[in-house]
């Protein structure tokens, strides 16, 4: 458990000390107390965000940020720009108030309720061959930022497969209700 620089604040809330504390250290409060219960690694360069520090100092297979999304636009932009730069490296999931955002290169499928909402949003352009299993194909659908979303497409079967064209390998973003987190955590979503 890694704390994003002032996310040892809702650390504290929670009453959990992290692993670690990383970040740039200009909203972390109370740094010596900090610093008597865990590691605290400042990164000065002012490059990347926090969360992009988290990641590029840790090594988890799987990484589920919380607290990314939600309070202002700017840092929730920044943290999809993150999981755009970090999909193909580890599993990433942003779980805000209502959604769990996916981090996906490639092919992925999942079980999930019939009717439930399947949004793919892309981040860079992208080509599907095939998806089945929601209400709106992707076959033959390319996605691409200021053109074409999949915002609000539904679940048909309790199990969704999604194909990009073979040799694609942008990044794309599946988001659903955070109730499905389970699944991701279970290793269920591949």
């Amino acid at each position: 458990l890694v704390a994003a620089d002032g996310g040892a604040g809702a650390c504290a809330k929670a009453g959990i000390v992290p692993d670690g504390i990383i970040g740039d250290m200009d909203s972390l409060e109370n740094r010596e107390e900090w610093e008597a219960k865990c590691p605290v690694f400042p990164i000065a360069e002012q490059e990347s965000t926090d969360f992009e520090k988290c990641l590029y100092s840790t090594r988890a297979v799987r990484t589920l940020a919380l607290g990314m999304t939600g309070k202002r636009l700017d840092h929730t932009l920044a943290a999809l720009d993150v999981l755009a730069k970090y999909s193909g490296q580890r599993k990433l999931a942003l779980v805000g108030s209502r959604d769990l955002v996916l981090a996906v290169r490639g092919a992925c499928s999942f079980r999930c309720a019939p009717g439930a909402r399947v949004s793919v949003h892309p981040l860079q352009a992208i080509r599907f061959a095939r998806s089945s299993g929601l209400e709106y194909s992707l076959e033959g659908v390319e996605l691409a930022p200021g053109k074409k979303s999949g915002t609000s497409n539904r679940a048909t079967s309790d199990f969704v497969e999604i194909l990009p064209e073979p040799n694609e390998n942008s990044p794309y973003l599946v988001l659903m209700d955070q109730k499905y987190l389970d699944f991701w955590l279970q290793g269920e979503f591949v």
